[in-house]
């Protein structure tokens, strides 16, 4: 018995003297924070980047997600809100906006609904050129849906939301209007 807690022994004491002085050797001050560095980079781009139906948004600051519902009548689509800081409201409200314009092929936009009739209305001429200090506009992503995105300011939280409108885009681009 002895015999086996001295071989126990020798063979903790030989891997104290080769494996813990190799790990020190090969991880220096510099090392241990460049990757620190990194890894808080990281995060923080986490923290401004938010992928929304295979569109990606960088943002100049931080959000967080706060809540996500799902689309009455269409459980595959989700809305997305995010919180921010109320002093970042503008820089992000204009990233988005330049972001989803360059995204669409329309640009950003709103609906002139007195024109819109069930089917037929072309998006082109339902749309009216939304300005960049709205708070609520509408886009068609990548994907060839028309999403909107909008700013609350009036709540505690400042936030803003980002989802798929109930409106459609038939293949000739007209608007489809679900009748539930």
């Amino acid at each position: 018995m002895k015999k086996i807690f001295n071989v126990i022994g020798i063979c903790a004491l030989m891997s104290y003297l080769f494996i813990f002085p190799s790990c020190e050797k090969a991880y220096d001050e510099e090392e241990l924070l460049s990757d620190i560095e990194k890894k808080r980079n990281e995060r923080e781009m986490k923290e401004r980047t938010f992928v929304y139906a295979g569109d990606t948004f960088q943002l100049p600051a931080k959000i967080k997600q706060i809540d996500s519902i799902s689309v009455y009548g269409y459980p595959d689509e989700v809305s997305y809100t995010y919180s921010f800081n109320a002093s970042d409201k503008e820089a992000i409200k204009q990233q988005l906006f330049e972001l989803t314009s360059k995204i669409s092929e329309y640009g950003n936009f709103d609906l002139d609904r007195q024109y819109i009739y069930l089917g037929v209305t072309p998006l082109s001429e339902a749309k009216i050129d939304a300005s960049n200090d709205v708070t609520y506009w509408y886009f068609v992503g990548s994907n060839g849906r028309l999403y909107n995105i909008s700013f609350d300011s009036d709540s505690e939280t400042p936030n803003f939301s980002i989802g798929e409108f109930l409106y459609r885009l038939n293949e000739d681009n007209t608007l489809f209007i679900p009748i539930f």
